[in-house]
């Protein structure tokens, strides 16, 4: 009696185990598919502050044009 005790306490860590990992390994999935990386997320940001300093950089030189147009054309009488 007291051996098959101890084959099924040594089958039940067994099973333990397996099913820690098990849980591991499906966590480790689920935040492969679901968590953040920082690398792309540092990509997109270097990438959205290039396109707006193009943008600003678009409307001064804009802004710079109009107001040549505008100033230019009321000094010449």
């Amino acid at each position: 009696m007291i051996a098959e005790l101890g084959v099924r306490a040594q089958r039940n860590t067994t099973e333990l185990n397996a099913s820690d990992t098990s849980l591991l390994d499906l966590k480790s999935r689920q935040e492969s598919v679901s968590g953040v990386s920082l690398d792309e997320e540092s990509i997109n940001l270097i990438r959205f502050q290039q396109a707006f300093n193009a943008a600003a950089r678009y409307i001064t030189t804009v802004d710079t044009l109009i107001d040549r147009v505008v100033n230019g054309m009321g000094a010449t009488r």
